[in-house]
């Protein structure tokens, strides 16, 4: 059932809102409250709804929408005639903001802060102003006139739309300012010296509208920094970043996991929050006020995605031969993002952690190569790659981390997947170039770091510290796997067009401490050269051209069937 917003609570947001009455239940599992163990409160999951939801072509929410229980006719009257305290009421009322942009199948999944309840003594109207009707939203200048700065202004409906002035912003990724606005208000940046307004050059609007939480940037795309780019530089370049890659690596003496990495799965709470911020800043068009959207195309072109800016960050990702954009995540959304995570990461790493550094989302895009590397040794000492979404691809483009012993584990990611990974010790990349007209992968890392402890690469594990796995029964790793470990069929990759070919892995029966990702190929890095070898048959198009080849005296890796069912492109 839909109904219109009572007409108070609908000024605190000028942007559609709808009312949806809906049958809530309400369940909060064990796993689940161990996950929210961080938060004020267990986090509602609303697992059944009795409703319908207004829906845009690509099954995404197409409005805000405020959740009420239908069920309890005393919330519904409150509601309607907006009363602020509700918790005289023996029956707890609850509700919910649901984000426009949330996926279908993640929409009973909310964050804390999105969850009223009366319960709790917070007024309605109070909660509805705060957690819904209030977004937060950056705004980057890349003004062609890089010295000057812009004026932005905001446009005042109580003083019958007069322009005043809200902040100054320079030029660049670093002079990014954030701040919290409300649905549809409107802004303006002008030129400082000119003070003629200055459009965006993918929209070609001045004006910017608050339809969500957003990354606005007034200008043009940034351009790729000036190189030679020759393949000849660019292997020397590769080649010396390898090397010094290689000794940072060995310089980190903890560890904190046997293998130093790990495959997990977001909580979906998050997961709807990102993927709904990342749809409607990336893949929805700049929404008209007619209240139509319709999708970019597959690769971004976009007025609030802009380039990367890539200057002096060296080789890392091929950014000379294919562009890397990037939407930064609003301060206040990555600090609950961090620490709802945060108590994820203390699990698997076993000591207590705190938050450091959170980039992204970086999009990658077809032919988007990530040189092996390692991270920064003071504050990644333990990290997660976060997939948030993936399209248009052609073949896998799996995350490759080498373990304690250097060998090479191939982790496929789907939407929502995260891979915990030692990023300070544990070299990782994606040599392979991203395949597919129009692919993009999206990305979020996070980082964290033993608390209050800035020399932790330093010293030895603390007693208690699973022990690196090294050899296997005190031999060459590699000798073994090759005698006791053979192919199998994996499942199918899962992109947008469906299945696209069998995935094929490893299986060692007899070790599963090695875990499901060790590559095919079987490569085991013992120096830098190794890891240049490695970079260059990765650009190559026929991925088969690494495995190992077969010998007759079956000696070496052998492929089999695998009589177990496959799994599916789920689990991949």
């Amino acid at each position: 059932m839909l109904l219109s917003l009572p007409q108070r609570l609908r000024q605190q947001a000028p942007l559609l809102f709808v009312l949806l009455l809906i049958v809530i239940t309400t369940t909060t599992t064990l796993a689940q409250q161990q996950e929210s163990n961080h938060d004020e409160k267990a986090i509602p999951i609303l697992d059944e709804l009795d409703g319908h939801f207004p829906l845009d072509g690509e099954g995404r929410l197409d409005t805000y929408a405020l959740l009420v229980d239908a069920q309890k006719p005393a919330c519904l009257e409150r509601l309607g005639a907006d009363v602020v305290h509700l918790r005289q009421y023996d029956d707890s009322c609850l509700a919910a903001c649901l984000d426009v942009g949330t996926a279908q199948h993640l929409i009973g999944a909310v964050l804390p802060h999105k969850v009223y309840d009366s319960a709790h003594g917070h007024g309605l109207k109070q909660w509805f102003t705060e957690a819904c009707a209030k977004v937060e939203v950056c705004f980057m200048s890349y003004h062609q006139n890089k010295n000057v700065p812009l004026e932005v202004y905001w446009k005042d409906p109580s003083s019958g739309g007069s322009l005043k002035h809200h902040l100054t912003l320079k030029y660049g990724e670093k002079n990014t300012r954030c701040f919290h606005s409300y649905l549809g208000h409107q802004f303006v940046a002008h030129d400082a010296e000119t003070d003629r307004p200055v459009p965006n050059a993918v929209s070609g609007e001045a004006w910017f509208t608050v339809d969500y939480t957003a990354v606005h940037y007034w200008g043009i795309n940034p351009p790729h920094p000036t190189r030679d780019n020759s393949f000849r530089s660019v292997e020397q370049q590769v080649t010396s970043t390898l090397q010094h890659e290689w000794q940072r690596h060995n310089r980190i003496q903890r560890t904190f996991s046997s293998l130093g990495f790990h495959k997990g799965r977001l909580p979906n709470d998050v997961f709807a929050t990102l993927g709904a911020f990342y749809y409607n800043n990336a893949r929805r068009q700049h929404r008209p006020r007619n209240g139509h959207a319709a999708l970019d195309d597959p690769q971004p072109n976009h007025p609030n995605m802009p380039r990367e800016e890539w200057n002096s960050k060296g080789v890392f990702v091929n950014w000379w031969e294919t562009d890397v954009f990037l939407l930064q995540i609003p301060w206040d959304l990555r600090t609950k993002v961090q620490g709802r995570l945060l108590h994820l990461v203390e699990q698997w790493a076993g000591v207590p952690v705190e938050q450091t550094v959170l980039y992204g989302l970086r999009q990658y895009t077809t032919g988007a190569r990530l040189l092996t590397h390692v991270d920064r040794h003071v504050t990644h000492a333990v990290s997660l790659i976060v997939n948030i979404a993936q399209g248009n691809l052609t073949q896998p483009w799996p995350v490759e981390v080498h373990d304690h012993a250097d060998r090479l584990h191939e982790v496929m990611m789907e939407p929502g997947d995260i891979v915990y990974y030692e990023s300070a010790k544990c070299l990782h990349g994606r040599n392979r170039p991203l395949r597919g007209n129009g692919a993009y992968f999206v990305n979020l890392f996070t980082h964290y770091a033993p608390v209050n402890d800035k020399e932790w690469f330093l010293k030895p594990n603390p007693p208690g510290t699973p022990e690196p796995l090294l050899s296997i029964n005190g031999h060459n790793m590699n000798n073994d796997v090759e005698e006791e470990c053979y192919l199998k069929q994996e499942g199918l990759t899962r992109t947008a067009s469906g299945g696209l070919g069998v995935v094929q892995g490893v299986s060692c029966p007899d070790h599963p401490e090695l875990g499901p990702y060790l590559s095919p190929t079987l490569f085991q890095a013992e120096n830098a050269d190794d890891l240049l070898h490695w970079w260059r048959l990765s650009a190559g198009e026929d991925y088969n051209t690494l495995l190992p080849e077969e010998e007759e005296d079956d000696g070496g890796i052998e492929e089999q069937d695998d009589e177990e069912s496959p799994k599916s492109a789920d689990e991949l």
